[in-house]
């Protein structure tokens, strides 16, 4: 890989999109389902004086399938679906290329905290309150005084670089603290869940793919002898990445699921 300077005052936001865009690509070839149900709906919920509020949230249903084939959706809708119930996974399968691509400014940390969203998804037979009612934990990395929440969409963050500041006015609930942080090492161990259905299967594929996409990365990298700059900046460049990753996650999942179906993994 050859060497960097990093320079461009637009070189940030745009390795944040980039990564945006990779994690779009590959979100639905690691785990491809199928829509059944997507629906906007209306949930009479309690307001912070004890009154009460009309939220509208959008409520879908999926299943797994072997293939992902695009649904017939609007495109912010979709990429919102994509972006739900992932913002543990994206620093472990990401990790690498948050690191080589943010981590001038600093060492990137995952920071887990609490936020009140500007908008709402429910999935399968959860509630739109929980257990921290209209409130949801959630997970970003903090890079330096930035914020940079890849997955924000599901709760209205429109986004993706935002100053620790506003982030934390905009959407952080203050009363539960700071947040706990941790680097991007330990997220690959500490953020894969424990309480995951069929976790079994999805930590050790996500695992690999943290392996093998940061290994490909590097290699693509490294024959071309380019700078992060000259990806990051490089319309054409950037494309080329996007579907990198996108074949070598497709690849990861057909040999991930052999191994497991067939050599023993799944025993």
């Amino acid at each position: 890989m050859a060497s960097s300077n990093t320079s461009s005052p637009d070189y940030d936001e745009s390795a944040a999109s980039l990564i945006f865009e990779i994690f779009l690509a590959i979100r639905p070839q690691y785990a491809p389902f199928r829509l059944t149900l997507g629906t906007w709906e209306n949930d009479i919920v309690p307001a912070e004086d004890n009154a009460s509020q009309t939220v509208p949230y959008y409520h879908y249903e999926a299943e797994w399938t072997a293939e992902w084939t695009p649904p017939d959706l609007d495109l912010k809708i979709l990429n919102t679906i994509f972006c739900h119930n992932q913002c543990d996974d994206v620093p472990v399968v990401l990790g690498p290329i948050i690191s080589d691509l943010l981590g001038h400014n600093g060492s990137p940390e995952v920071l887990s905290l609490h936020m009140l969203p500007k908008s709402w998804l429910v999935t399968g037979g959860q509630p739109l309150l929980q257990a921290d009612g209209l409130r949801r934990a959630h997970t970003v990395v903090k890079v330096g005084a930035i914020f940079y929440d890849i997955t924000g969409g599901q709760f209205g963050v429109t986004k993706l670089r935002v100053p620790e500041e506003e982030y934390r006015r905009e959407y952080v609930v203050s009363e539960y603290g700071d947040g706990a942080s941790m680097t991007l090492e330990e997220a690959a161990s500490l953020l894969l869940a424990s309480d995951r259905p069929n976790r079994a299967y999805w930590n050790p594929l996500f695992l690999k793919l943290r392996g093998n996409l940061d290994t490909a990365f590097k290699a693509w990298m490294t024959e071309r002898d380019l700078t992060k700059e000259q990806v990051v900046l490089d319309p054409v460049r950037r494309r080329e990445v996007v579907e990198l990753f996108r074949a070598a996650t497709t690849t990861t999942r057909v040999e991930f699921n052999v191994e497991w179906y067939l050599g023993g993994l799944g025993g």
